[in-house]
C-alpha cells in the first residue's frame, strides 16, 4: 500500500512539474510572439501588413500594398527571409509571377503573367536564387515563342524561338555564348540560313526553299550586316557573283559567266 502510495505521489509530482514546465514554455512562447507591424505611405494609406519579433524582425503573413490599395504582393517571412510560396500582383490588381522561396532566395519554377491578365506568359526555374533550368515563354495561345536552358544563370545548349509567321530559328550557346545559329523557312525544317559565330562574327550560308546553298560570306550579328566578300550561286552551284560590303553596304560587284572565271566587275563610289 505504501508503494502505491509512493508511485501515486511521484506521478502527481511528475504532472505538476510538467504542467509547471508547460505554462512557463506557454509565457515564454506567448512573450516572444510577433506584434502586428503596419506601415503607411505618405497619403496614410496602408503600404504594409506584416508581424514583427521583439527583436524587430520580421515574422509572418505579410501583405504589401499600392497605393491605389491593391496588394502588391503576399506570403511569409521566417527571420527576416521570404519563405514558401508567394504571389505579387500588377498595379491593376491583375497576376504578376507566383513561385517558391526558400530562406528568401528563389526555388523551382516561377510563372509571370502580363499586365493585361489571362495567360502564364514565361515559366522561370530557379535553383538558389539564380536561373538553373527550364525556360518557356508563350504567345497567347500557349505555343511556344521561345525555349531554352539556363545553367547556373547562364544560357546553355539550342534555345528555340517561334515566330507568327511560322517560322523558327535555333540559337545555341555555351556559357552563354552565342556560337551557331539555324534559321528555317515557314512551316518547314528547311534552312534559310545557318552560320557559326565567333566575337559576334557569323560565318553563313543561306539556302534556297529547294535546299541549294545561294550564297555565303560573313555577316556581324548584332549590326545584321554583311561584311566583306559574298559569293552567289545559281540553282546548279555555279557561282554567278561576288559582292564585296563594306558596314553592310555593296562597294563591288563581280558577276562571272557559266560558272568560269570570266567576269565583269563593277566598283561602287559613294
Amino acid at each position: 500500500m505504501k508503494k502505491l502510495l509512493l508511485i501515486a505521489s511521484l506521478l502527481i509530482g511528475s504532472n505538476l512539474t510538467l504542467a509547471q514546465n508547460t505554462a512557463i514554455v506557454e509565457a515564454a512562447e506567448e512573450k516572444n510572439k510577433p506584434e502586428e507591424y503596419i506601415a503607411y505611405y505618405e497619403s496614410g494609406k496602408v503600404s504594409l501588413k506584416s508581424f514583427k519579433d521583439k527583436e524587430g524582425r520580421t515574422n509572418g503573413a505579410t501583405i504589401a500594398y499600392y497605393e491605389n490599395g491593391n496588394k502588391q504582393s503576399e506570403g511569409m517571412f521566417v527571420n527576416d527571409q521570404l519563405q514558401g510560396e508567394w504571389k505579387f500582383y500588377w498595379e491593376n490588381g491583375r497576376r504578376q509571377a507566383e513561385g517558391m522561396f526558400e530562406n528568401g532566395k528563389k526555388q523551382g519554377e516561377w510563372k509571370f503573367y502580363l499586365e493585361s491578365g489571362g495567360h502564364v506568359n514565361k515559366t522561370k526555374t530557379y535553383l538558389n536564387g539564380v536561373l538553373h533550368g527550364p525556360y518557356r515563354e508563350y504567345y497567347e495561345n500557349l505555343s511556344y515563342k521561345e525555349t531554352g536552358q539556363y545553367t547556373n544563370d547562364k544560357k546553355e545548349g539550342v534555345w528555340k524561338y517561334y515566330y507568327e509567321n511560322d517560322q523558327k530559328r535555333y540559337i545555341y550557346y555555351k556559357d552563354d555564348n552565342l556560337y551557331k545559329i539555324e534559321h528555317f523557312y515557314a512551316n518547314s525544317n528547311n534552312l534559310m540560313f545557318e552560320g557559326d559565330i565567333s566575337n559576334g562574327i557569323g560565318q553563313m550560308v543561306t539556302y534556297t526553299k529547294a535546299g541549294k546553298k545561294e550564297s555565303e560570306g560573313k555577316a556581324d550579328q548584332v549590326k545584321n550586316i554583311k561584311l566583306g566578300d559574298w559569293k552567289y550561286y545559281d540553282e546548279n552551284g555555279n557561282l554567278t557573283k561576288t559582292k564585296t560590303y563594306k558596314d553592310g553596304e555593296v562597294v563591288s560587284e563581280k558577276k562571272y559567266k557559266n560558272g568560269s572565271d570570266d567576269f565583269w566587275e563593277g566598283i561602287y563610289f559613294d
